[in-house]
């Protein structure tokens, strides 16, 4: 998959790297973190358990590190996402860029991608319900809740669903 760039040229989705980004994506996955995508139950990740998540990932969908242009060539990766059929993870680790609509931006183009590749529909299949942040990101790209349902730890989650209309697709990306 090639880079995809965002808005005006100051934001791409890059294909991930593991020898490149993991390092920068284990600063992100703290207890806070943690807690808004999986509860408060989660154990802070470690490289070993990062690079696994990333690999399995990887062989469900399409995998991006998120990047803010910083200069003429330079870029600082602020999250990852993968576009994948039934699931849409995405993380903006840096928190200064969180609530900026960084996510809906992404979430939109990868919509556009999923209509490329003649995609029907995309699911976020689990917004943790106290998330709240995660799940405005999710209807402001057109995301509808589907499903309310209880996981094995107790906690409440909300199945998304955006179906896709093939005009979506971006001619000149």
């Amino acid at each position: 998959m090639d880079t995809l760039v965002l808005a005006d040229g100051a934001w791409r989705l890059r294909p991930f790297d593991l020898r490149r980004d993991v390092p920068i994506a284990c600063r992100w996955y703290d207890a806070d973190l943690l807690a808004c995508l999986e509860g408060t139950r989660c154990a802070v990740y470690n490289e070993r358990r990062i690079v696994l998540m990333y690999r399995w990932l990887a062989s469900r969908g399409y995998s991006f590190a998120i990047e803010r242009r910083t200069g003429r060539n330079d870029w600082h990766m602020i999250g990852d996402v993968t576009l994948c059929k039934d699931m849409l993870p995405i993380v903006i680790g840096d928190p200064q860029w969180r609530g900026m609509g960084i996510g809906t931006m992404v979430i939109e183009r990868l919509v556009h991608l999923a209509a490329e590749l003649g995609w029907s529909k995309l699911v976020a299949h689990k917004v943790l319900a106290g998330n709240y942040a995660s799940r405005r990101m999710f209807e402001k790209a057109g995301f509808r809740c589907v499903a309310t349902q209880i996981d094995e730890s107790g906690l409440r989650y909300h199945v998304m669903e955006r179906e896709i209309d093939q005009g979506s697709a971006l001619t000149d990306s």
